[in-house]
């Protein structure tokens, strides 16, 4: 666990700023973690002496250790000192962090904006500088968002991620709550050439972060407007506006506007994927939330199959099994029975990473026999993983299809670098 799961919410600021700043983490790490944090963050930033009655520092309460006064001047060497302990392990004092918290969170925006003045001037290194304007950035963002994208719009293109994801955040919440204003900002932007990715290997494209989340907004208030934005977008680059969850988020109410959009707007190759997996997320609250969507999208059969396989891929990648194959069976048959054994069969395969593979080969049989045809049983094979290479060599030989039993055994057979199964070992 690490460690700003264990501090308070007035702590867990701080703490997320250290570890922003100094661990350079991937992007993806990093948002998920945000996601656990982003809520308590909001409790500390509504009421700042929540942290001093949390359980988790009761024993804290009686400290001679106060809170500097609104104004005082913050030590920010000796911050970045601190910082660079936690960084090492070495901890720090605990009271001490909670109390410079209190003095953070209730400073001004004007004097946040000072306060990175007053950090740049500092004679410190670098990496310790933008340690502690990462710890500031997200407090900025939440009393004033166009304030934090004004300040930093000069770095959103040649960051490494970690700054230009802060900012996309300020920038969704700024849209959500004035979508004509937020708009404005990004249009000046984009023809001063902030969004131009300075980047010699091409990745991380700024722009499409931004746009994803002011796309959401417009999704609900404008679906007119959001659709010549998105087609303001190389076409080769609109799917990715809607496949990061953490860039864009179905809303309830906007399923049928943002279904349009992907529709209308990307390419016609890429159509069926994105819908799928801009959809997927979904399912972490059930199946029932997935079947609400494809009703809400009048969704064609064909989209009703990209999207229930999307879904199922995210149901079982990496989590402990909360549903059963009965289960999972049924809910595909209603809802893509046109794909069913298909789908099934994919199913099982995703399945028995978390569960025997003869389990889920007796299922699949079960399936072969009720429908008299061997496509659930081809597609559990060829999606099973390769670890159980014997026991798909040996389920396929009882595919009728000699073609179809190919197609299962090709990706061991054609293998020069495969371990030779028990029937190709010499006596």
């Amino acid at each position: 666990m690490k460690p700003t799961h264990l501090l308070p919410p007035v702590l867990a600021l701080v703490a997320a700023g250290i570890w922003i700043g100094s661990q350079r983490r991937s992007i993806s790490a990093l948002e998920l973690e945000s996601e656990a944090l982003r809520g308590r963050l909001e409790v500390a930033r509504q009421d700042p002496a929540t942290a001093a009655t949390d359980p988790s520092v009761a024993g804290q309460r009686n400290s001679k250790s106060k809170a500097l006064r609104p104004g005082s001047k913050v030590d920010w060497k000796k911050m970045a000192a601190t910082q660079a302990a936690m960084r090492s392990g070495g901890g720090g004092d605990l009271r001490a962090m909670v109390a410079l918290q209190k003095t953070l969170l209730a400073l001004s925006v004007e004097e946040l904006l000072a306060a990175f003045d007053e950090i740049a001037a500092l004679d410190l290194s670098e990496d310790a500088k933008r340690e502690l304007e990462g710890t500031l950035i997200g407090l900025l963002a939440n009393k004033d968002p166009q304030a934090a994208l004004e300040r930093f719009a000069d770095r959103i293109a040649g960051s490494d991620g970690g700054l230009a994801w802060q900012l996309s955040n300020a920038f969704q919440s700024w849209s959500a709550k004035d979508t004509t204003a937020a708009a404005a900002w990004m249009d000046r932007q984009v023809k001063a050439g902030t969004f131009d990715n300075k980047r010699l290997d091409g990745q991380h494209d700024p722009r499409i972060r931004f746009e994803a989340g002011l796309i959401r907004s417009l999704a609900a208030r404008d679906p007119a407007e959001a659709a010549r934005r998105l087609a303001s977008l190389p076409e080769d680059q609109r799917d990715e506006v809607f496949t990061n969850p953490f860039h864009f988020r179905i809303r309830p109410g906007t399923e049928k506007a943002v279904a349009d959009l992907i529709r209308t707007q990307v390419a016609a190759e890429d159509r069926l994927s994105t819908l799928g997996r801009s959809s997927a997320p979904l399912v972490k609250e059930g199946y029932g939330k997935v079947g609400e969507f494809l009703g809400a999208i009048d969704a064609s059969p064909e989209e009703r199959a990209a999207v229930v396989g999307e879904a199922l891929r995210v149901r079982f990648k990496g989590e402990e099994m909360t549903t059963s194959a009965e289960e999972t069976r049924a809910w595909i048959l209603a809802q893509a029975p046109a794909d069913a054994e298909r789908l099934s069969g994919e199913a099982l395969a995703h399945m028995s990473g978390c569960l025997e593979f003869p389990e889920m080969a007796k299922e699949a049989l079960k399936y072969q026999q009720a429908s008299g045809n061997d496509d659930a049983l081809v597609s559990f094979l060829k999606n099973a993983p390769d670890e159980s290479r014997f026991e798909i060599l040996e389920l396929a030989e009882k595919i009728s299809d000699p073609v179809k039993r190919e197609e299962v055994t090709r990706r061991f057979l054609n293998n020069p670098n495969r371990t030779a199964t028990p029937a190709a070992t010499e006596p």
